[in-house]
């Protein structure tokens, strides 16, 4: 991976993204793995928790994760090295120089955090302490100016901190629900927020696939799209395509 990615970078000036987000899932079930983060995060009481004390898990699809608690000191600082040693490596071997900075919205309003605050409270403020904590890791390592990272979640203050933003998972359709009208719309409202750098998935992302009867519940991506949200992307502030087939 590291050959690859320094390859990339000084034969061929291409830079290489990532992708990271608060939530640790336990993965020693797999096969093959480096290191278990969850199980690092569970032992040391790096998670938001429950009433009952223990780590609030919430489930995704086939799996559970436990939810990184901002308020925690030692916590953030853990996320940090994470990031400083496995992401932004700076003058080190496989460094890459961007990543989706995923994810943030999904604090329990009871949970239990470390620092005794309502969570209710801090729920819109998560996804902003999220970037925030980032953006120091990768202020640490003196690379501000070469990394850039974009974020979904966000809140009143987050362009302060986050290089770029994008709008989420939309599907690829034509409507004004959750196809490339809402891609539109979400740019221009938000740069009048504060969120003047923004782009959205070329094409969108989410395709659904229910069975040939199943109408209106197939959403397949029509060349016709891809090619209008190609004109879309080209006007806005960054190209970029990432997508399920």
């Amino acid at each position: 991976w590291n050959d690859f990615v320094d390859e990339l970078r000084n034969d061929h000036d291409i830079r290489m993204m990532s992708y990271i987000n608060p939530y640790f899932a336990d993965v020693a079930d797999k096969a093959s793995y480096n290191h278990n983060y969850y199980q690092e995060g569970l032992d040391n009481g790096y998670f938001v928790k429950n009433s009952d004390g223990d780590a609030y898990l919430l489930e995704s699809g086939h799996f559970e994760f436990g939810t990184l608690d901002l308020t925690n000191p030692s916590a953030r600082t853990w996320l940090k090295s994470m990031v400083q040693d496995n992401m932004v490596r700076a003058g080190k071997s496989g460094s890459v120089y961007g990543w989706m900075n995923d994810f943030g919205e999904y604090l329990p309003f009871d949970a239990v955090l470390y620092s005794g605050e309502d969570a209710a409270a801090y729920h819109n403020r998560y996804p902003q302490e999220w970037s925030d904590l980032v953006a120091e890791a990768v202020a640490e390592t003196g690379m501000s100016d070469e990394v850039v990272f974009f974020s979904r979640s966000a809140a009143l203050h987050s362009p302060e901190n986050v290089p770029l933003f994008w709008m989420g998972d939309q599907l690829v359709s034509w409507d004004n629900k959750d196809g490339i009208k809402t891609a539109l719309a979400g740019m221009l409202t938000s740069g009048l927020t504060g969120r003047t750098l923004a782009h959205s998935d070329i094409g969108g992302f989410t395709v659904v696939s229910e069975g040939r009867d199943m109408w209106p519940w197939n959403y397949h991506r029509s060349k016709e799209l891809l090619l209008r949200w190609i004109e879309l992307s080209a006007f806005s502030d960054v190209c970029f395509a990432r997508t399920r087939a």
